[in-house]
């Protein structure tokens, strides 16, 4: 993951990382971005040390229909079948 991130932005854009530097462009939504992907990261850890793959499939599964309707709630987002 990580190295092969690196080994592309090397090729594609060293010389705008070497002049502006690598974080050049991050605001306070990319930071939240980040450290949501983080935190779920870690919380899926947790769920995984002390519970079972039913338990987290039946997790990501409730995440899933949440996120739709807060979507559909706060984004007028509306769901399609296809």
């Amino acid at each position: 993951g990580i190295l092969l991130g690196l080994a592309g932005v090397l090729v594609s854009d060293l010389e705008q990382v070497s002049r502006n530097g690598f974080f050049h462009g991050y605001n306070a939504m990319v930071w939240f971005v980040i450290l949501t992907q983080a935190g779920g990261g870690l919380m899926i850890a947790v769920v995984m040390k002390y519970a079972d793959n039913i338990l987290k499939g039946f997790a990501t599964s409730i995440s899933i229909v949440l996120s739709s309707y807060l979507s559909t709630m706060l984004f007028d987002f509306s769901l399609s079948f296809l």
